[in-house]
C-alpha cells in the first residue's frame, strides 16, 4: 500500500476490507476462494470498489504510483487497470 498522506486521506472515505490471500494456512486458502467466487480473480493485488448495496464499481490491479492509486480511489476513468 501507498503510505503518502494523499492515499490515506482517500482511504478514510471507504470502509476498507482486507483479504490475506496468499498465506500457507486454511483461512488464507478460504479468502482466496471467496476472492476467486465472489470476483471472478485471484489475482494480487486485486483492488476492489463496492458501493453500500455491494455492487462493484471499479477494480484495479498493481499500480505502479500513488497518484494512480488516488485516481482510482476518486474513480478518474483515466486511472491504471
Amino acid at each position: 500500500m501507498f503510505p503518502q498522506p494523499s492515499v490515506v486521506e482517500e482511504l478514510l472515505k471507504f470502509v476498507r476490507v482486507d483479504l490475506v490471500t496468499d498465506l500457507p494456512n486454511d483461512v488464507s486458502r478460504k479468502k482466496r476462494d471467496l476472492q476467486g467466487e465472489r470476483f471472478k480473480n485471484n489475482t494480487l493485488p486485486l483492488y476492489v470498489i463496492l458501493d453500500s448495496e455491494g455492487q462493484e464499481l471499479d477494480r484495479a490491479g498493481y499500480m505502479r504510483s500513488a497518484d494512480d492509486y488516488v485516481a482510482f480511489l476518486r474513480g478518474d476513468p483515466k486511472s491504471a487497470d
